[in-house]
């Protein structure tokens, strides 16, 4: 009974692997009717190739676009900056030149004012000098 037990059970084993098999190799071969693969054609293989390398090139296009947009705006940031100092400078060099203007005019004032004092005394007018030299300190 043993004996026949046991081939019995192997036979069992056999007969259930071999369907096993089977069934694995018909699934995997099982194609869905509705959604045939694109694959297979080979025009499309050959389409989604070219849509394909036509992203990557424009990927790395758009890559070295962005590069050149960086680039433009670290440029217009230093230019910007330059621009700032260059106004600053402009600003300082038109108070000196008011400075140097108010200075001017005050040493001229004095120079009148001395030219006025030397004709006093050469004329003896002693008030009028007196007058002027207070007005200059």
């Amino acid at each position: 009974v043993w004996a026949q037990f046991q081939s019995s059970t192997s036979y069992l084993n056999r007969f259930f692997a071999s369907e096993l098999d089977q069934l694995l190799q018909a699934y995997n071969t099982y194609k869905h009717p509705m959604a045939p693969s694109r694959t297979d054609n080979p025009e499309m293989a050959k389409k989604h190739l070219k849509v394909r390398t036509e992203a990557k090139r424009l990927k790395t296009e758009m890559g070295k676009v962005r590069e050149d947009q960086l680039c433009l705006i670290e440029e217009q940031s230093k230019l910007m900056t330059r621009f700032g100092e260059i106004e600053r400078q402009c600003n300082e060099l038109k108070q000196e030149a008011q400075m140097i203007a108010k200075q001017s005019a005050l040493t001229r004032l004095k120079l009148e004012l001395m030219l006025g004092i030397l004709k006093a005394r050469e004329g003896g007018d002693l008030v009028q000098t007196a007058n002027l030299t207070r007005f200059l300190r």
